[in-house]
């Protein structure tokens, strides 16, 4: 399938990760969406996670987009209280989605340009490296995509860069992920996490929402 053939592709990249342990997985189940172009996951994690890792947990799960274009930028801000992701479609016209950073519910969609892009220059889509965000109390999050599952794992660290318990993995069983994740927050406490996956059928953005649980 044109997934798999274009993981195939991109295994010299995504060997770039660093492999983290995968110590604590989220259990994802589809749910009816509120419209007909995108699938809602409910997440949640067994009490043996909880107890493995008590700093991170996975509010929501829901794919934004079924037609991306995977050759442009994903890009992450915040507008008040709320997070913007700006991704491409298939046919390369822009567009940014302004949400709720816990419910992940659209506020608002507007198109976006992107610049030309010069010939033979790669895809960002290769590009490696983790991307991290401060929050409120001074310590921060960091989230990878991991080469061995091809699975979004995200770690928490205290306001001197230690470890605080052990990695989350955030995006849905049975969805390989293709390249970096993006961070944003608003307000240094809600955390929205975004990143391209496959079902084996289609290209897709995925959006996941975070809080912390001490």
């Amino acid at each position: 399938m044109v997934a798999s053939s274009y993981r195939r592709l991109l295994e010299p990249s995504l060997a770039l990760f660093a492999a983290a342990p995968l110590l604590a997985l989220a259990a994802c189940s589809p749910a009816a969406s509120s419209d007909g172009g995108s699938i809602r996951f409910a997440v949640s994690t067994t009490d043996a996670d909880a107890a493995i890792v008590p700093t991170v947990r996975v509010r929501e799960v829901r794919v934004l987009s079924q037609h991306v274009n995977l050759r442009e930028p994903v890009l992450m801000g915040s507008d008040g209280d709320e997070v913007t992701v700006t991704f491409a479609h298939r046919q390369r016209e822009g567009e940014t989605f302004t949400m709720e950073p816990t419910s992940l519910e659209a506020r608002a969609a507007v198109p976006y340009s992107y610049p030309a892009q010069p010939r033979g220059s790669a895809p960002p889509l290769l590009e490696a490296s983790p991307s991290s965000v401060v929050l409120d109390d001074g310590s921060s999050l960091s989230c990878w995509t991991d080469a061995a599952s091809s699975r979004v794992l995200v770690q928490a660290f205290d306001a001197r860069g230690a470890w605080r318990g052990s990695p989350v993995a955030i995006s849905p069983d049975g969805m390989a992920v293709f390249g970096a994740p993006h961070v944003a927050t608003p307000d240094g406490r809600r955390i929205v996490v975004a990143f391209f996956a496959s079902d084996e059928e289609r290209f897709q953005l995925v959006a996941a929402s975070l809080e912390r649980t001490r």
